[in-house]
């Protein structure tokens, strides 16, 4: 009576079921009343039998207990051989567990409306944590019929690597590949369907960079070059470098004027967030790729800076020569030096070498001595671009140039940060400026260093 009382009252404490006599944990009365409070207790039933009653089963998928991380339905795998064949209990267990279907009779295994019903409620788990349905351990039947595995591709519900190779020539199979997962899907596709002309320009429009997979045939044709490159320009890597594609101006320039339209409509965080890639790009910009004629042409190289592609590394000469290309790589630049790859006649032109500075200031690295000497503009670049670290030794120093370098700024007071950001630069000052007990004052109060960093800066 104690114990159905504190049952009845909801007042147990964890794992309080299992700390049971096995005496009371084997009378249904009790484990009825026990998994209408919580399903879980089902796991420590000691009474088998009472595993082959549907009633207790029922109990459990029925609770009303609610609890996160607790799944109803979970005590039909705990069900009897006999009750596991039940349709009825499989088809209340499967909404409330997704991976009801897997602990079912081989016969309910094998019902294909089962198997795309239990795809359909696992990949729409609400709560996140559902234990969900596993095609990979359903009997080979299920595993290699296609009308499964297009549903559990169509949800997006399946390990690709799965299929079996059987059905890597099926052309459904290969299309809904391509859409549930457009970068790696299509290279898994049997060789029949890579050379299959309808089937790889649905992956090249998908993603151009299936180009790489598509047969050698299809590599060169025109028209998938051409949708390839619609879709994207990086495309251009997989093309053969002799094919007349890479010469035709007009066909280029349409393309690079499209991804442009489709580069500027996109929000500037995008350019932020994808700033950690900008090293991958230059190293494989599709520029790289095209033919040195398109390379060297000014029309197609104003065209495609606005892609924020590493251009002028591999333009000619002439136009990294060229003011009005170099101003508007720099404009284009994201996190890239694009000063490095100016000419030594722009890397000392005043105005570009300002330019360059107010969008990246290591572009500073890459100015000519002359203006990494010159007072007026390295003031700015101190004050306003943190560009101490590139400033000529023979400016080092200059007490003003320093002060300023590590001055008040009361625009950053107000915005509640460090008022200077010149720390990266401060160590390179002179011997003689690191003595001065002004400039080590205003340091330590101006710096984003804390005053232990700023003391060791000064005495290396």
């Amino acid at each position: 009576s104690e114990v159905y009382q504190e049952i009845s009252s909801g007042k147990f404490h964890d794992n309080w079921f299992k700390k049971l006599p096995l005496k009371f944990r084997s009378e249904k009365k009790i484990v009825l009343m026990a998994l209408k409070k919580d399903p879980n207790c089902i796991e420590y039933v000691s009474n088998k039998e009472l595993l082959d009653d549907r009633e207790v089963i029922l109990a459990g998928i029925n609770s009303n207990y609610d609890s996160d991380y607790c799944e109803n339905g979970m005590v039909f795998q705990y069900a009897s051989k006999r009750l596991c064949a039940d349709r009825q209990l499989l088809e209340l267990a499967l909404p409330i567990f997704g991976a009801a279907l897997n602990y079912a009779s081989k016969d309910l295994q094998l019902d294909i409306e089962l198997n795309k019903r239990a795809i359909e409620i696992s990949s729409n788990d609400v709560k996140g944590y559902m234990s969900s349905y596993s095609l990979e351990s359903m009997p080979r039947e299920v595993q290699h019929n296609k009308e499964i595995i297009l549903h559990a591709l169509k949800y997006n519900f399946l390990d690709i690597g799965a299929i079996p190779d059987s059905l890597l020539n099926d052309r459904d199979i290969g299309l809904a590949l391509i859409k549930a997962d457009f970068h790696y899907g299509f290279s898994i596709l049997g060789q029949k369907l890579r050379d299959d002309f309808d089937l790889v320009k649905k992956a090249v429009e998908i993603d151009g960079t299936n180009l790489q997979h598509a047969s050698k045939r299809l590599k060169s044709s025109s028209e998938i070059i051409a949708t390839a490159l619609d879709s994207n320009l990086c495309a251009a890597e997989f093309i053969d470098p002799n094919h007349p594609m890479l010469k035709n101006k007009k066909e280029i320039l349409r393309i690079i004027k499209k991804h442009a339209r489709q580069e500027i409509s996109k929000p500037s965080w995008w350019f932020w967030w994808r700033r950690e890639y900008w090293e991958y790009y230059d190293q494989n910009s599709f520029f790289r790729f095209l033919h040195k004629e398109l390379r060297e042409d000014k029309d197609i190289v104003l065209a495609a800076l606005p892609l924020r592609a590493p251009v002028l590394r591999w333009t000619s000469k002439e136009l990294r020569d060229n003011t009005k290309v170099v101003l508007k790589a720099i404009r284009y630049s994201g996190t890239r030096s694009e000063l490095r790859h100016a000419s030594k006649r722009l890397r000392d032109h005043e105005k570009v070498v300002k330019k360059a500075m107010h969008q990246k200031k290591d572009n500073l690295e890459f100015a000519s001595q002359r203006i990494r000497s010159d007072k007026k503009m390295m003031l700015e670049a101190v004050k306003e671009c943190s560009g101490l670290k590139w400033v000529d030794r023979s400016l080092l120093s200059d007490r003003s140039l320093i002060l300023s370098a590590i001055g008040f700024d009361e625009r950053r007071i107000s915005a509640r940060c460090n008022t200077s950001i010149n720390d990266d630069g401060i160590y390179r000052i002179s011997d003689d400026l690191k003595a001065d007990r002004e400039i080590l004052y205003n340091s330590i109060f101006s710096m984003q260093r804390g005053p232990s960093n700023i003391c060791d800066a000064f005495m290396e």
